[in-house]
């Protein structure tokens, strides 16, 4: 095999290229599989906030006066979320239905649309990381992986939270790994837009920053990152946090017209409706749960019952090699290298672990299954 396969991609357009064609051959597959689909509970309730969200574009075009006093009327609608995937699924449904006429024998799907198109990019993304950091041959693996995931694969075609924010989130850190790798105030600004997107899709976006500020200090550890000066990662950590910091809250408010008004205290209500919210029950085990305790083994067996076995010995074979790399380099860290590394094993490990720890309490609240933690995936 070619070399290039298997060496890191650190710059270069070319992988940008291999990256967006995986995603335009992952939205065809999405497209030609979404019409024999029926519609998930939670897509109405979407469905009709991007409804809802629409009439506001419109006349915001119209009349942004009106628009701008009228913000609660149209974007009450399902507050409890917020309004970054939804409202692109009200633009999809303007422009690709009412506008071109597309998806005409099909409304539904073009408010799927808009999901699957970030559910492709981000299975791009997947590869463009992969090849960035370990080399073709692993980002191709990583995204074919993640693709053909059963679970993935289904929720790709809704018009849900769910996908997007897995892309939206793998962006997020993405930018963050590049911020620290390669420096730069283009990357720095984008680690916090990105932040703020991930911040207006879903709730799971509260993570990323544990996982950053970990990363950071644990930078700090001899043998974790390797061919960058400590110092220079201290600057870049500093800096794409302070980003993530003011960007971040800066963009969600600007994208989320529901607080506008009364921020504090909306931005509130809707940490609390997440943070104590209503039970679904669900069979696990061969028992039916409808309240806490939560069995702290569900997110785990659960992710073994739905992940192709192939998958997870692909997984177990890289996180034994990452961790035994990691241990040693952090034991014996070395004084030379030739290659960059900011911490790359260690960042993939925090930002995976960290969607399975909120299941190991037992007061997790119970709505939903493997979706909630496919941003590990």
């Amino acid at each position: 095999m070619n070399e290039r396969w298997l060496r890191p991609q650190r710059d270069g357009w070319r992988e940008v290229g291999i990256a967006l064609s995986l995603a335009a051959i992952y939205l065809l597959v999405l497209i030609n599989t979404v019409g024999e689909l029926g519609y998930a509970r939670d897509e109405g309730f979407y469905f009709d906030a991007a409804a809802s969200y629409q009439r506001w574009f419109e006349l915001l075009w119209r009349d942004p006066t009106r628009a701008l006093r009228d913000v609660d009327l149209y974007w009450r609608h399902n507050h409890e979320h917020p309004a970054f995937i939804k409202s692109l699924f009200a633009l999809s449904h303007l422009w690709l239905h009412d506008r071109l006429g597309l998806f005409a024998a099909n409304e539904g799907s073009s408010y799927r649309f808009a999901a699957m198109l970030l559910s492709a990019l981000g299975v791009g993304l997947v590869y463009l990381w992969g090849a960035r950091a370990r080399g073709r041959l692993v980002g191709l693996v990583a995204a074919g992986s993640l693709a053909a995931m059963p679970r993935f694969f289904f929720h790709a075609h809704l018009a849900c939270f769910d996908t997007p924010v897995v892309t939206m989130w793998t962006w997020c850190a993405y930018c963050w790994w590049r911020a620290l790798d390669r420096g730069g105030l283009q990357r720095m600004v984008l680690v916090g837009l990105t932040f703020g997107l991930a911040l207006n899709s879903k709730h799971n976006s509260w993570f990323l920053p544990i996982v950053c500020v970990s990363h950071a200090m644990a930078l700090q550890l001899p043998g974790v990152a390797r061919g960058i000066d400590r110092e220079r990662l201290t600057r870049r950590a500093s800096a794409a946090l302070l980003s993530m910091a003011t960007l971040g809250p800066l963009l969600l408010y600007a994208t989320w017209p529901w607080i506008w008004h009364h921020t504090i205290v909306r931005l509130q209500a809707y940490a609390t409706f997440h943070l104590s919210h209503v039970y679904y029950n669900m069979e696990f085990m061969g028992r039916n749960y409808f309240e806490p305790p939560m069995p702290r083994a569900y997110a785990f067996v659960m992710t073994l019952a739905t992940v192709p076995a192939i998958t997870l010995l692909c997984f177990a074979s890289g996180l034994w090699t990452s961790v035994g790399t990691l241990l040693r380099r952090v034991a014996r860290p070395m004084t030379a290298t030739t290659r960059s590394d900011p911490g790359t094993e260690l960042l993939w490990l925090l930002a995976m672990g960290v969607q399975y720890a909120a299941w190991l309490r037992e007061g997790t609240p119970i709505f939903g299954g493997t979706k909630h933690w496919m941003t590990a995936y």
